[in-house]
């Protein structure tokens, strides 16, 4: 494959290193310099310096003939003080001390480039009295308010504002307004939302009558009860509406939590699609699928190279990434959880003359993602 003139815009608008004057990077360069950053961490593991180079050349390869691309990486690897990682998910506690820590933590974060994800359900709703002060407390709208402004004075090199997720328990006493928030204030638009859903929460939505209780943080006490259905029918009409919120089904995500003992599994990165632990990363990189059609078929042998590599390149950035906070850095490289993900899929279909809404689509989709979770995992 061969890269298209928006891909090149693409490329020069938000990649491409212009040197102190001199000419920009070209592709092949760009995706040099990130094979040269990644296969550095080889070095740390005893590898001989020729081990290192053919390691280096494999890197530049996979994104040369567009069958691996990592984003962050690409704009991100050989900047001084910049993440790689694309997103970290940071703790909010119900305390001052913790609520502007995590503030602080979270500007340092989105300073190196990357987004965040919050789950601000810990946080005691609006006006319940605050135990050291007596004083009503702000509410999580409120903090989640602050954290976007604070947020917005930050700025990748492209010059968007950074990303962030904000998510709050169905169970919360501030629920509906956290639902209803893009709709009051529409300047809202640096974080994402999403309500997270348990299991029990959905069978109530399809009773008809079933009450839902609202809980109280700290002592669990019932504060309200509401209709399930009516929570639910508000949630899918501002997501209709305006695309927020979106739903977290905690439950499913914590059975896929493989450290359970290191804590729950209660937000995510920006966009949803890796759960993860308090100062923890997700470390993102695809497999371009339509590269791997040959003759209306898929290539599983030259797929099955591609994602071990995948693996490795994405394994070598959590030991050469640049972290901006030491909790961040021993999660990481403690846990080393990597995303490895797939893009192109509707233009593989087309390639393979296979409709996109069809049962053989389906079919093709299993096959291809089990196969590459297996190679992954092996």
């Amino acid at each position: 494959m061969s890269l298209t003139v928006n891909a090149l815009k693409v490329l020069r608008r938000r990649v491409l290193r212009n040197h102190y004057g001199e000419k920009d990077e070209s592709p092949d360069e760009a995706f040099m310099r990130v094979a040269r950053v990644v296969a550095a961490a080889e070095r740390f593991y005893g590898k001989h310096e020729s081990k290192v180079e053919q390691v280096e050349q494999q890197f530049f390869e996979i994104q040369k003939n567009l069958e691996f691309l990592a984003g962050k990486p690409l704009i991100q690897a050989g900047r001084p003080h910049k993440t790689m990682a694309a997103c970290f998910v940071l703790p909010v506690e119900d305390s001052m001390e913790s609520i502007f820590s995590t503030l602080k933590d979270n500007i340092l974060v989105l300073k190196s480039g990357g987004g965040t994800g919050f789950n601000f359900s810990h946080l005691r709703s609006r006006d319940q009295r605050v135990g050291s002060s007596g004083e009503p407390a702000a509410g999580p709208v409120y903090f989640l308010k602050m954290y976007s402004q604070a947020a917005k004075v930050v700025r990748d090199r492209g010059g968007r504002q950074m990303g962030s997720m904000a998510i709050l328990n169905a169970n919360h006493p501030d629920i509906k307004s956290f639902i209803d928030l893009k709709v009051e204030d529409p300047g809202i638009s640096n974080f994402n939302l999403s309500v997270g859903v348990s299991d029990q929460f959905m069978r109530k939505v399809g009773l008809k009558g079933e009450n839902w209780p609202l809980l109280d943080p700290h002592s669990q006490k019932i504060l309200e009860k509401i209709s399930a259905q009516e929570l639910f029918n508000c949630i899918a009409k501002r997501a209709w509406e305006n695309g927020d919120p979106g739903l977290l089904f905690l439950d499913t995500t914590e059975k896929g939590n493989v450290t359970p003992s290191l804590g729950k599994l209660e937000a995510t990165n920006v966009c949803g699609e890796q759960p993860l632990l308090p100062y923890e990363a997700c470390n993102l990189g695809h497999v371009v699928l339509p590269s791997f059609c040959q003759n209306g078929q898929v290539d599983f042998k030259r797929l099955e190279g591609v994602v071990r590599l995948g693996v490795r390149f994405l394994d070598d950035v959590i030991d050469v990434n640049y972290y901006s906070l030491t909790k961040i850095e021993e999660m990481c490289k403690g846990n080393r959880k990597i995303g490895l993900g797939v893009m192109g899929f509707a233009d593989l279909l087309i390639k393979m003359g296979i409709a996109y809404d069809s049962r053989e689509a389906v079919e093709m989709a299993e096959k291809i993602m089990s196969f590459i979770t297996q190679t992954a995992r092996d």
